[in-house]
């Protein structure tokens, strides 16, 4: 699917976006790009972004990330679910 202007927006001038020309042609392929009407996909995922409650990190990764509602973990529980993982890896 092609890139909407907010993304088109937001990769233009960065550091290893295409520049000049380069971009130019790559901005016209991007645009391009489509998926076929009568494409069939095995899911569909339809969010109200209302819905979502704002989210706030407390670490490094993506798991470490919860709703402004909730409680950051206890580093004790932490620890556990940490030692239980890694027993199942």
């Amino acid at each position: 699917m092609p890139p909407d202007e907010t993304t088109i927006n937001y990769i233009k001038g960065r550091e290893f976006a295409p520049k000049g020309t380069d971009w130019d042609k790559k901005l016209a392929y991007w645009k391009s790009l489509y998926s076929d009407k009568d494409a069939i996909f095995d899911l569909e995922l339809k969010y109200d972004a209302a819905d979502i409650e704002p989210q706030i990190t407390y670490g490094t990764n993506p798991g470490m990330g919860l709703g402004i509602s909730e409680s950051i973990p206890e580093l004790a529980s932490m620890r556990k679910a940490i030692r239980l993982l890694t027993r199942k890896l």
